[in-house]
């Protein structure tokens, strides 16, 4: 999937670029356009979190430089194809060199073990067949999607941020609220996100935030509202020095920073109170970082 683009991805990328510069040929991706576990998992939505939308991936992927990118739609009918099958498939439709395997890259139902005796030939009809050994660790931890999703889902920014090699992303459609961050001083913008897409820890984070070409600094906040008694699930961003009329149009969201976790105040005065300490602690955040 490349569901990411993460650091580990990004060092298989760049052997697959150096490859086709050895060559004298294209540089060639190849992936899916949808997540196999939506199908194998009988479309249970409840179950996928992704790091990135299929515009999010594909325009990471091309920062790297890719040539060309061919999509699969992953249906059951092609979770049932052979290693061989595949490998047919490919050579008819693209007749590659070179294939390039990552580390821990299999294909073919079962994981059948005529990959491993094709992987240990070499080649397969006319084609080379390479695995590569690049595996990228960070603070002793394999770099990985699952890594990442696990990073941002208890809160750890950096560690995300640094596994992916950016500042983790997500874009969103400002829409109508209740009004209450405008009330308490604090106008706040709605976000309408992918409710695929992997969102981190409940609670308060410095944030880029970009609209159009213009990139801005704020605070997001994602939880319930507790306070007003609101279970519903709200991502919202108030933006620093910001107070133009953005409905309907669409933000980008990266993550800095973690603040603080989510938490039930008694008044709307005491979160007032602590929406200035988060905004505060953003601002020292950022001019840390300049």
């Amino acid at each position: 999937m490349f569901d990411g683009v993460h650091t580990g991805h990004q060092r298989l990328l760049l052997s697959l670029k150096e490859k086709a510069r050895q060559i004298g040929t294209s540089a060639a991706l190849i992936t899916f356009s949808n997540h196999p576990r939506l199908v194998l998992r009988n479309g249970n939505e409840q179950n996928i979190n992704l790091l990135q939308t299929n515009e999010e991936r594909l325009q990471k992927i091309s920062e790297c430089g890719i040539d060309y990118v061919f999509t699969i739609e992953f249906s059951q009918e092609f979770s049932s194809l052979s290693p061989t099958q595949f490998l047919d498939l490919l050579i008819t439709k693209l007749h590659p060199h070179t294939l390039i395997l990552g580390y821990d890259n299999y294909f073919g139902r079962n994981r059948a073990a005529e990959l491993d005796d094709i992987i240990t030939k070499g080649k397969y009809r006319d084609m080379f067949i390479e695995r590569t050994d690049d595996c990228v660790y960070f603070n002793g931890l394999e770099v990985s999607s699952t890594q990442i999703r696990q990073a941002l889902a208890t809160g750890k920014i950096y560690l995300a941020n640094a596994m992916l090699g950016y500042e983790y992303l997500f874009s969103g459609e400002v829409i109508g609220g209740m009004k209450n961050g405008r009330q308490l001083g604090f106008p706040t913008a709605n976000l309408n996100v992918n409710p695929l897409k992997q969102m981190p820890l409940n609670g308060v984070y410095a944030v880029k935030i970009r609209l159009a070409n213009k990139l801005m600094e704020g605070v997001l906040f994602i939880g319930q509202r507790q306070t007003f008694g609101l279970q519903d699930l709200s991502i919202e961003v108030h933006i620093f020095n910001f107070n133009s009329d953005i409905y309907k149009q669409t933000l980008e969201v990266a993550l800095v920073d973690f603040i603080r976790p989510q938490r039930h105040f008694s008044t709307p005065e005491a979160l007032t109170t602590q929406i200035k300490q988060d905004c505060d602690e953003a601002k020292r955040i950022f001019s840390s970082l300049h």
